[in-house]
């Protein structure tokens, strides 16, 4: 019997600054001499130590545990390359979502004319061409959802400049997805590698690795940390700071009002819960999200 087909290396989140939603900004030459900025949020992942089915009821609670080994990461810059004959054509803004552990790229593209963001305003590019193995419903309902209150919350005016800005460069809105290795069994390259299935081994891997590929599939095994939950709260986090929507600064947010921290972590928290629901399909008790974004 293999009882090492989830194995993971686990670190509860021991500080408070370590275990909670953050952000930080940097800028870098994304090619042509472009220089753009690059922001990235992250959050962990979660266990729940207990309550399970009883936090479904308003009268229960569960004690849940943030992680340190295990976070998600969101960056989002603007990057110069070509662009579709549609997109010169017309006001549209072009997105690309890298998600570097599935080894798939997403293409989105946006019409900003439209008087609101939904499934037609907010479409995949060559859509046609996509199976539905090749779709990722969380990263759709995210990008749609939170442009949607984005622009709601700034005012159309200044939402579509913003845009025509960013568009006015012949730039993609990038967005790259990296999770740490804990979110997912690391077995296949443990073996590929020759090392031992043993929880130390871990620590021997590289960073951020890619779903193994098994049969010419990604073959994806969670640990069950909340990663679909890290990866919306991340999402939505790295778009609302891009935006201007919330600051989200590193650390413990020095210099920054602490109700005006509470209240950029409240807004994440509420619109990551919604987006993370919508995609689902269900409503659930909402613990993972709400971990990713206070922690323990």
């Amino acid at each position: 019997m293999d009882v090492g087909l989830l194995i993971f290396s686990l670190s509860i989140g021991t500080t408070y600054a370590a275990s909670y939603l953050r952000g930080l900004e940097n800028r870098v030459d994304n090619g042509s001499g472009f220089i753009s900025d690059v922001l990235t949020v992250s959050c962990p992942g979660k266990v729940l130590v207990c309550g399970g089915y009883l936090v479904l009821e308003s009268a229960n609670i569960g004690v849940t545990i943030a992680t340190n080994t295990a976070r998600f990461y969101v960056s989002v810059c603007s990057k110069s390359k070509p662009l579709p004959s549609i997109a010169r054509a017309c006001e549209v803004l072009l997105i690309e979502v890298l998600s570097l552990q599935f080894r798939s790229t997403y293409k989105f593209l946006y019409d900003w004319n439209s008087k609101e963001v939904d499934s037609e305003t907010l479409s995949y590019i060559n859509e046609e061409n996509l199976s539905v193995e090749n779709k990722n419903v969380f990263v759709q309902r995210c990008l749609a959802l939170s442009l949607s209150f984005i622009r709601k919350h700034l005012g159309s005016e200044n939402f579509i400049a913003k845009i025509r800005k960013s568009a006015s460069k012949n730039t993609w809105l990038s967005l790259t997805l990296e999770a740490n290795n804990d979110f997912y069994s690391q077995v296949v390259e443990l073996k590929k590698r020759g090392l031992p299935l043993k929880s130390k081994s871990l620590a021997m891997l590289p960073e951020f690795l890619p779903c193994p590929v098994v049969n010419g599939a990604v073959s994806v095994q969670k640990t069950g940390l909340g990663s679909s939950a890290a990866m919306v709260t991340a999402l939505v986090g790295a778009l609302l700071k891009w935006f201007g929507v919330v600051a989200l600064h590193d650390g413990d947010g020095t210099g920054m009002d602490g109700a005006d921290i509470l209240a950029d972590r409240r807004l994440v928290h509420n619109l990551a819960q919604l987006v993370h629901a919508n995609a689902q399909g269900k409503i659930g008790s909402g613990f993972d999200v709400a971990a990713a974004v206070y922690g323990t």
